[in-house]
């Protein structure tokens, strides 16, 4: 089945897997925190590009993400 929302157009370049990838990524976050720590916490947004790390949760294959979808980060020249 082909990925239809956050990874459309991802897979392995080694195995043609389509997912689930390790991915290294920012997570914003807005705590509430006293002195004492946090108190709450509350995801915002999950945010990675182009080049960020990814690894193949099938083969192992490593690379950066737009190893997985070159078709999305090809150059345009002309």
């Amino acid at each position: 089945m082909s990925n239809t929302n956050c990874l459309e157009g991802f897979k392995c370049p080694k195995c043609g897997s389509e997912g689930p990838f390790w991915i290294q990524a920012t997570i914003y976050a807005f705590v509430l925190m006293d002195d004492e720590g946090t108190l709450e916490e509350r995801e915002t947004e999950t945010t990675w590009d182009k080049d960020s790390f990814f690894r193949c949760g099938e083969c192992g294959y490593e690379g950066e993400a737009k190893d997985f979808n070159p078709e999305m980060y090809r150059e345009v020249t002309g």
